[in-house]
């Protein structure tokens, strides 16, 4: 209601009303509402009094009676469409951005009567509608004198000053400072942030929302009454549809599924049937709390036997979304019955139903599947603020191959994650990352991993890890990435278990690496399980075991890593903690060249040169060739120079091995040192000779050491 207040001051230049000041006296001041707090009930109930003090509580507008609107809503309209469009194209600041929001969206209506019971007593009674959830709510405020009002309409615009604080940071790392490109931003901002705050949606909603008002009587029973609060929503009720808000989004809500927790719970000691199916539904996913079976069966239960099913059929929108959950699961002993879930979710029109009707298309759950239905009912869910929603769009339009959309993507993935969605944080994240849909920043990819990680999403600390530990964003600092690992190792994150041994293994903390290898290798982490193979082979702060690293590489090469399996056909290649086997060594390169490893090609390659299976090494030397594997355009080159299997050619060898020494192959330099120095397929040149023959001694070359001093 703060907000509620200070617009109202702020408006009064624009309100429209006679010059008349008529008392307004009000007697026994007090408000009962479950819709505001006590400090909203305070202002309200001061505004009230000081308002009719002042004499505003006249009109010279005509509907119904007298009517009074607190806000000159023309005025307005016109007011908002010349700031927007001059701030818009003046300002990008973050103030600019929330003062437009806030001026646009509109979350309460409230519309009171003031009717005079007897001569010169009035009382005031009123109705309060939530827009956006349809709560309707009873209050009836105090007596009054001499008043010359029968109807009073007001507005307020309210935001989370959390969801407003991240709305704010996530403006100002997208776009502050940014001044060229003045216009292109300024497009950037209204379609991903002011597209937030509709003004013709907010304006259906109103109508709608004063429509239900018109539609309802006021109470007039006894005139002199203590002032009570009729409620055609209960307490229970209303703590429940916060607990959604908190659970879903809603309301521009920060998402927190502990405060959806303790409210739901809060709702069903109150005697909410509804909640206690819901607490049924945490307990079983662990939603804002630990999951747990056996107590979620008690609530699954419970929730039965009081009559969920029968709360549904009276309209509890509530209980119509719960009840369809319960036979989407089979929770509380239902036998499951998708089409009578799908039937419910599609009575309730809420926006947890659409959500769940969107996932059924989406994965072809008793539907035919159907992307495009999907991604319908998920709009719908997300428009209505469903944060899980407008994540799943952000998902969909990043990875459906028929739906990619980057732009769209980042919107939707912007929207959830300023009500404080981890997962679409992390999509932005990596957004910024691999530059899909934004200008690659790892800078803002860092950032953005951070505030996902904050949330304890794991996968985003285990970023925060990398990032640190390779300095991508951020100067690199191996301490701050084992903290950023060790906090998603505590979810158990097995990732980072790797990564937190990479740390150690290369700083050659052999040992240390090890302990995290093998706490990986415990969930069968296969690149740990190829590290621990490397750790035996060599002996790195280890006894060498070529036996035990067979083990590894065998348990990683069958759970598909294709460098597990060039290493098991290497070792069977030549004994190495196994029988010697060609035939087991092909099938090995074979499964790894498989996934395009070009050293495996090159290997098979080497089976057949070995037995002077010429053509047949040739064909895959020339693979891994295409590939850019050095050590095969040698080889081919020695086939050309010596004519193994083909004619030889002394050009087509040169060439050759003059690839592989760019590619910096010791072996290489050596023979196009020797060609040179020959004319072997180039040009007699001694000069060059002597220039690839010193090249080759810088990486240790014996030999060409030797052709060195022929050549002095």
């Amino acid at each position: 209601m703060k907000n509620l207040l200070i617009l109202f001051f702020l408006l009064l230049p624009v309100i429209a009303f006679s010059k008349k000041n008529v008392p307004f006296m009000l007697a026994n001041v007090e408000i009962e509402s479950s819709l505001l707090n006590d400090s909203d009930k305070k202002q309200l109930s001061e505004t009230l009094t000081n308002s009719a003090q002042s004499g505003i509580f006249n009109s010279q507008r005509q509907m119904k009676g007298i009517v009074f609107s607190l806000i000159d809503e023309d005025a307005q309209k016109q007011a908002l469409k010349e700031q927007s469009s001059q701030r818009k194209k003046e300002c990008l600041d973050n103030e600019c951005l929330v003062d437009t929001g806030k001026m646009l969206a509109a979350q309460k209506i409230a519309k009171f009567l003031v009717k005079e019971t007897s001569k010169n007593n009035w009382r005031i009674s009123g109705k309060i509608v939530d827009v956006e959830s349809g709560a309707i709510e009873n209050v009836e405020i105090g007596y009054c004198k001499e008043c010359g009002l029968k109807t009073l309409e007001m507005f307020e615009i309210k935001m989370s000053e959390t969801s407003e604080k991240l709305l704010i940071s996530l403006y100002e790392e997208n776009y502050q400072g940014k001044t060229d490109d003045r216009d292109v931003k300024t497009e950037e901002v209204k379609s991903t942030y002011t597209s937030n705050y509709n003004l013709d949606q907010l304006q259906k909603n109103k109508d709608e929302a004063l429509k239900k008002l018109d539609k309802l009587d006021f109470d007039d029973d006894d005139d002199n009454k203590k002032i009570t609060v009729k409620e055609t929503s209960s307490d229970a009720k209303i703590i429940f549809n916060d607990a959604i808000d908190y659970y879903a989004g809603h309301d521009k809500k920060i998402v927190n599924q502990k405060t959806a927790f303790e409210l739901m719970k809060k709702s069903y000691e109150k005697g909410y049937i509804p909640a206690t199916g819901w607490m049924c539904i945490m307990f079983n996913k662990g939603y804002g709390t630990e999951k747990d079976s056996y107590t979620a069966k008690k609530y699954c239960d419970e929730a039965v036997s009081k009559g969920l099913e029968k709360e549904a059929e009276k309209g509890d929108v509530n209980a119509v979304v719960t009840i369809g959950i319960f036979y989407d699961n089979g929770y509380g002993g239902i036998t499951p019955d998708f089409e009578r879930a799908y039937n419910f979710y599609k009575k309730a029109n809420h926006s947890i139903a659409l959500n769940n009707l969107a996932d059924m298309y989406y994965y072809g759950n008793h539907v035919s599947a159907n992307t495009t239905q999907a991604v319908e009912y998920f709009q719908k869910a997300a428009e209505m603020g469903n944060v899980l929603s407008q994540s799943w769009l952000g998902y969909i339009f990043k990875t459906e191959s028929n739906f990619i959309n980057y732009t769209l993507s980042t919107n939707w993935f912007l929207k959830a994650a300023a009500q404080g969605d981890a997962y679409s944080l992390r999509n932005l994240a990596e957004a910024y990352y691999y530059g899909t849909g934004v200008t690659a920043d790892t800078k803002k990819a860092f950032d953005f991993f951070v505030k996902a990680g904050d949330l304890n999403d794991k996968i985003a600390q285990s970023w925060v890890g990398y990032m640190y530990q390779y300095g991508y964003g951020v100067s690199k600092n191996i301490t701050s990435a084992r903290e950023w690992y060790q906090k998603a190792i505590n979810q158990d994150d097995t990732y980072s278990m790797h990564n937190m041994g990479l740390t150690y293994y290369e700083e050659g903390k052999y040992k240390e690496s090890v302990k995290w290898f093998e706490k990986a290798n415990e969930t069968n982490y296969v690149a740990s399980q190829v590290k621990l193979g490397e750790i035996y082979y060599n002996g790195y702060g280890v006894n060498a075991d070529t036996y035990k690293a067979f083990e590894y590489f065998l348990k990683a090469g069958n759970g598909g890593n294709k460098t597990a399996q060039s290493w098991i056909g290497y070792m069977y290649h030549y004994g190495y903690g196994t029988r010697k086997n060609i035939e087991s060594a092909r099938d090995w390169y074979q499964k790894a060249a498989d996934q395009n490893d070009a050293y495996s090609m090159h290997n098979i390659g080497l089976t057949y040169y070995e037995e002077q299976a010429y053509a047949t090494s040739f064909s895959w030397f020339k693979k891994a060739a295409e590939l850019n594997y050095i050590d095969s355009f040698v080889k081919l080159g020695e086939i050309y120079f010596n004519g193994y299997g083909t004619t030889a050619d002394y050009y087509k060898a040169f060439d050759y091995y003059l690839k592989g020494a760019q590619g910096n192959n010791k072996t290489a330099m050596e023979w196009v040192g020797y060609c040179y120095q020959f004319g072997y397929g180039v040009t007699l040149n001694k000069r060059e000779a002597i220039v690839w023959y010193q090249k080759a001694v810088a990486l240790g070359s014996t030999y060409a050491q030797d052709r060195l001093k022929e050549l002095k």
